[in-house]
């Protein structure tokens, strides 16, 4: 659930991530809402187990590419 807009995120994980050396948490980044207006990014931390630990917003968003 995010935590600014209250969106359910549901996202589908590889069963087989490779977890950063010493570390039992992997984080992801699920970027949504509307581009022009509030797009916000949810932190999501997983353990081993694949189970979330914590959800967090980004304080800022810019989406950027190179041309």
């Amino acid at each position: 659930m995010c935590k600014k807009c209250g969106t359910r995120i549901q996202i589908k994980l590889d069963r087989n991530i490779k977890f950063p050396d010493g570390s039992d948490l992997y984080w992801i980044v699920h970027a949504h809402g509307d581009l022009e207006k509030d797009a916000h990014a949810l932190i999501i931390e997983i353990d081993r187990n694949l189970n979330v630990r914590n959800t967090r917003v980004s304080d800022e968003f810019f989406f950027t590419y190179d041309i």
